[in-house]
């Protein structure tokens, strides 16, 4: 058992470095912790034939076009074994999906968002979009009495789970896997032990999930006390499980990554790889080799990761079938006998409808919350698809780490029991986020962003939320956010903040050659009353009373240092459809600000301000779009103090100049571009890489009645860039050059505050 743990730590170390493939450890009959039992044997005149399915992550859709090819050699098959990626397609099949239905649920299904658990962002409630604004994904600890703590894989799989509930809604009911179309058992490792676990029973979804776990990428799932991973680490293929179905005929296909070549064997991990991957490979030999027919598709390196582009390798997996035409003829039957086994394997009744709904080990306050989101009413039929809908709508709020259900039956009614699991981070959360940018000259920024909630604190879900930011520029801000209704529509929001940011100042200097920069902090504390408009939309206003410092850091001294009291009364309006908070491709985000600094406040100055922001992209393609910002800020005619005015410049606010480098009481800019998506990341990285290119126009000015035209000194610029979404936040790296000045080049990574 030592020999096994040490194994399961090594596969660990190979699928974080992405260079090992799945194999198997060879299983032990002591480790078995479901049986193995035989199915009834189907009356038929020819042998049973069994299809044992190894696991190769992404290379195993290769296993659909084995399926394709069998079915055109009119071959049955009685009994499905197996692991990972086999048990999905092996489970999907005997559950009934046809070939097709698995190629469009491989074309169809977005594999970025299958590794990922971020909610849909569209349908997040609105606070939740701000904090994805800022923080990484997935880069998050939990904080409880006991103190913080980790999750247990990168991924929940809470969207894999409603992948495979949608895909075997049909078989939503049948908990004994002999009683599916096709008699199946998938494969599962006990993480504890590194012995076997084989499902026969329970919820199919389920038992497809456990197999699949990844480790490290996957959480584990808990069993019957449990812990199971993926089950390549135990059994890659399943062949002696297959037979103990009662299989006469074995037909097993082996779809893992092939050891590496002398030359590739290159570097430490290489060699490690090379072991492990040595070691795994003779047991599945041993498997193997008790097969009637072994099919090995000739896959080269396609990666196990590479989902996106998984449809290459059915026409492989056919082409393995034809390779072995002359020994699989044998076990073809006539069409009619085929034609009458497909009608059985795909005779499925439709979903029922729901006559109930209950909960079970769901606290009582997520049970609510999820029945206020259902569109159905209690006790009135509800559609398998109108349940799963709306546990999808529960979920995309992001308070659960999984939302599953199971069909059960209540005398002569057919129903539903939901079970909601809280995050397993708990309502109380740590979060990071980065920040870097640099134009390759002097102006570079950092910063590390760190954010604490604290949530659920009462009966209407009151939030005490801090967020900090170190670097260049600093930045608190702490408030308690109380709704005041049950439905959350109405909250009042008591809060802190403080910033100091260096500030840039240019007087007649060449591009970037500010004249001196100066330190502008701001303390406040302030009381806003606010209204949530949907999901997407919120308005907040109050008062708010603070102090404020100019100072000098170096350079001319150009503006006197001071202090200032500050208080005013601030109405902010914020409207977010994107898609993504880091590179969107369709939606819009809005924001209304307006402020009156009044001495009735205790302010120094009394002065007035308006700003207004859209950011608005449309699809064009699956890959193409356009993008248009427009901004525009106004003092209404009143004298702003210069640490008050806006500031414009940079790659997200006017590219070819420098951060703030424009800078006026009044402005108004406007930005076109088009972006296109030229590749595909691994979906365990991020979304894809794009190229884009925009245009910026523009100015900001001091006074109207100084400006004889909007089109009077107007500043431009263009811009060509690289842009990529990953797991860390977006990274942005381009070229502007801006009206009558010099070159730009500029890098930027990380969330934005």
């Amino acid at each position: 058992m030592k020999r096994a743990a040490t194994t399961v730590w090594a596969v660990l170390l190979i699928l974080l470095a992405g260079t090992a493939g799945s194999r198997a450890q060879s299983p032990e009959p002591a480790a078995s912790l479901a049986p193995v039992t035989g199915a009834p044997a189907p009356p038929l005149r020819r042998p049973k034939i069994g299809l044992a399915l190894s696991g190769g992550g992404a290379r195993g859709v290769a296993h659909i076009g084995v399926l394709k090819a069998l079915e055109q050699m009119h071959i049955p098959i009685d009994y499905i074994a197996g692991t990972s990626m086999g048990s999905i397609v092996g489970g999907l099949y005997a559950a009934g999906a046809s070939t097709d239905d698995l190629e469009k649920l491989v074309a169809t299904t977005d594999w970025s968002q299958i590794f990922s658990d971020r909610p849909v962002r569209s349908v997040l409630p609105f606070r939740q979009k701000e904090d994805d604004r800022k923080y990484i994904e997935g880069l998050s600890l939990g904080l409880d009495s006991k103190g913080l703590h980790v999750t247990k894989g990168l991924v929940n799989g809470q969207k894999f789970m409603f992948l495979l509930e949608n895909s075997t809604r049909r078989a939503a009911g049948i908990r004994d896997f002999d009683a599916l179309p096709i008699p199946f058992r998938c494969v599962a490792t006990d993480i504890s032990t590194g012995g076997r676990y084989i499902f026969s029973h329970g919820s199919l979804p389920v038992a497809i999930r456990a197999s699949m776990s990844l480790p490290a990428i996957f959480t584990p799932v808990e069993v019957d006390g449990h812990l199971l991973v993926d089950g390549g680490i135990a059994d890659n293929l399943p062949v002696d499980v297959v037979r103990a179905m009662g299989a006469d005929v074995i037909i097993a296909v082996d779809i893992g990554t092939p050891p590496l070549d002398r030359e590739q064997i290159n570097s430490p991990v290489a060699v490690f790889s090379q072991v492990v991957s040595l070691l795994m490979q003779k047991e599945v030999d041993v498997q193997a080799s008790q097969a009637t027919i072994l099919l090995r598709p000739r896959l080269g390196r396609f990666s196990m990761m590479d989902f996106p582009h998984s449809l290459k390798v059915v026409p492989l997996g056919e082409e393995a079938v034809r390779d072995k035409s002359a020994a699989l003829s044998r076990y073809a039957v006539s069409p009619e006998e085929y034609a009458a086994w497909q009608a059985r394997v795909r005779g499925l009744p439709p979903p029922p409808v729901l006559d109930f709904v209950e909960f079970s080990g769901t606290a009582p306050q997520l049970e609510a919350r999820i029945r206020a989101a259902m569109r159905g009413q209690p006790g009135q039929p509800l559609t398998l698809d109108g349940l799963q809908r709306d546990l999808a709508f529960a979920y995309n709020t992001g308070d659960y780490a999984s939302v599953t259900y199971e069909l059960a039956a209540r005398g002569a009614q057919e129903g539903a029991v939901v079970t909601a699991k809280p995050s397993s981070m708990g309502p109380n959360t740590m979060r990071f986020g980065i920040e870097l940018s640099s134009d390759f000259t002097y102006n570079s920024n950092w910063a590390i962003l760190a954010g604490l909630r604290f949530a659920q604190l009462n009966r209407l879900g009151a939030e005490w939320k801090s967020d900090l930011e170190l670097g260049l520029n600093q930045r608190l801000y702490t408030e308690w956010y109380q709704p005041v209704d049950p439905g959350a529509r109405f909250f009042v929001v008591p809060y802190l903040t403080y910033t100091n940011e260096l500030d840039y100042v240019f007087v007649n200097a060449k591009m970037n050659e500010p004249s001196a920069s100066y330190r502008t902090g701001e303390g406040w504390a302030g009381m806003d009353l606010g209204v949530n408009i949907g999901r997407s939309g919120q308005l907040r206003l109050g008062p708010r009373w603070g102090h404020a410092s100019f100072t000098r850091a170096v350079g001319l001294d150009i503006f006197p240092s001071f202090y200032a009291s500050l208080g005013e009364f601030q109405a902010t309006y914020t409207y977010d459809r994107l898609d993504s908070a880091d590179l969107p491709t369709r939606g819009i985000y809005l924001t209304l600000t307006g402020v009156d600094s009044t001495r009735a406040l205790g302010a120094t100055d009394s002065y007035k301000q308006g700003e207004f922001k859209l950011h608005a992209y449309q699809r064009l393609s699956e890959r193409s779009g356009i993008f248009e910002w427009l901004a525009a800020g106004t003092a209404f005619g009143t004298d702003v103090p210069y640490y008050d005015w806006f500031r414009i410049g940079g790659p997200y606010s006017f590219a070819g100049y420098m951060q703030g480098e424009l800078a006026g009481p009044y402005y108004a800019s406007t930005r076109l571009g088009y972006q296109y998506k030229f590749a595909s990341l691994p979906a365990i990285i991020g979304t894809g890489a794009y190229v884009m290119a925009y245009a910026d126009i523009g100015k900001p000015w001091i006074q109207t009645l100084d400006t004889p035209s909007l089109t009077h000194n107007l500043k431009h610029s263009g811009t060509i860039a690289f842009g990529s979404s990953t797991k860390f936040g977006p990274v942005l790296f381009g070229y502007s050059y801006a009206s009558g000045r010099n070159q730009m080049l500029f890098l930027s990574v990380g969330k934005r505050w």
